[in-house]
């Protein structure tokens, strides 16, 4: 399948291979099952899938001396490693049209996850980081695409407040997200996202010539026929209610058998994507808003609040009040 292969293999995974033989590293070890072979250099026009990718992410994390290889990499990708993206950046003026963008190309930022904004206020909103194939992104994938946003987003506007929100626990490096990252990092968090903050008005300007090329080109690069896990995901997140399996291949122009096999074929269930989408606008309702148990349930179409309690704690382990009396002061506007 086309749409199993997103990523330009001649972006990403050749600046992560020149980085390592940069460090003096032999970087032939990090194509062990990648689908990517040494005679295949320098891999114009290959295609890698998600899942092939974080493999050459896990081999070059192991190949690596030392803790700051999220970072580097960062550093690195920030450029000629995510296309023709880093010249639409550029030419884009304010650091809330560039999550946009982001968000919209998130195949050339960060290939195996799936990036939602979520806008709780006009100059607060957050990036939220989901699965694209699999539901859940690697801490691996997800340090390195954190590291490479905040970056980008930083170049725009001095005044932009990063705060990162990661599930995975208290790191060994954890001191390297606040050097490289340059905003508070929260560890053991209820969702993976990056919170921007800023004191300055969005943008009016209208898009220069060399941007809209530029965004040409990022449609170039990304998939035409987008897996029927991402469309679902896609569609689910921007309903206002919850879509039943039936609406969805409704809208999607299919039945719902053959949504249902699309997605057995890519070892997913509907009601697994439905349930990760529901869980993720649970807990920021719960957490964002002053809105109550009751009013967050009936949001996500149950009719009874004691149903939508033991359905979140089936889905995150906590229940509404448990979360909201963890967590609430970190995700506070005054915070």
């Amino acid at each position: 399948m086309a749409t199993s292969k997103p990523i330009p293999a001649w972006l990403q995974p050749v600046v992560l291979l020149d980085l390592l033989a940069a460090r003096g590293i032999n970087a032939l070890p990090a194509l062990q099952g990648t689908a990517l072979f040494p005679g295949d250099r320098p891999f114009t026009g290959h295609q890698l899938s998600p899942q092939h990718y974080d493999r050459l992410l896990a081999n070059g994390h192991r190949l690596w001396r030392g803790d700051d290889f999220c970072f580097q990499l960062a550093h690195q990708l920030s450029g000629y490693g995510i296309g023709p993206l880093a010249e639409a950046l550029r030419e884009t003026a304010c650091a809330a049209a560039q999550l946009t963008l982001i968000s919209r190309f998130a195949n050339l930022v960060s290939p195996s996850t799936a990036l939602r904004i979520h806008q709780v206020e006009p100059d607060d909103c957050f990036l939220l980081f989901g699965g694209t194939y699999t539901l859940t992104p690697s801490p691996l994938a997800l340090r390195c695409a954190i590291a490479l946003i905040s970056r980008e987003l930083k170049r725009s506007e001095k005044g932009v407040r990063l705060d990162a929100y990661l599930r995975e626990p208290s790191p060994a490096d954890r001191n390297q997200f606040q050097v490289h990252v340059a905003g508070r990092c929260h560890f053991g968090m209820p969702i993976n996202a990056l919170r921007l903050r800023k004191s300055t008005p969005p943008c009016r300007r209208a898009p220069t010539l060399r941007a809209q090329v530029a965004l040409q080109q990022c449609e170039a690069l990304c998939p035409i026929d987008r897996s029927t896990l991402t469309s679902v995901q896609d569609r689910l997140w921007s309903t206002a209610t919850t879509l039943s399996l039936s609406e969805c291949a409704q809208q999607m122009g299919i039945s719902a058998a053959t949504l249902k096999r699309r997605l057995q074929s890519e070892k997913v269930s509907f009601q697994q994507i439905s349930d990760n989408l529901r869980a993720e606008r649970a807990m920021i309702d719960l957490l964002l808003s002053g809105a109550s148990v009751e009013e967050v349930g009936a949001r996500l179409n149950f009719h009874d609040s004691s149903n939508f309690r033991r359905a979140f704690k089936r889905w995150t382990g906590m229940t509404p009040s448990d979360l909201r009396a963890v967590y609430r002061e970190l995700f506070s506007g005054a915070n």
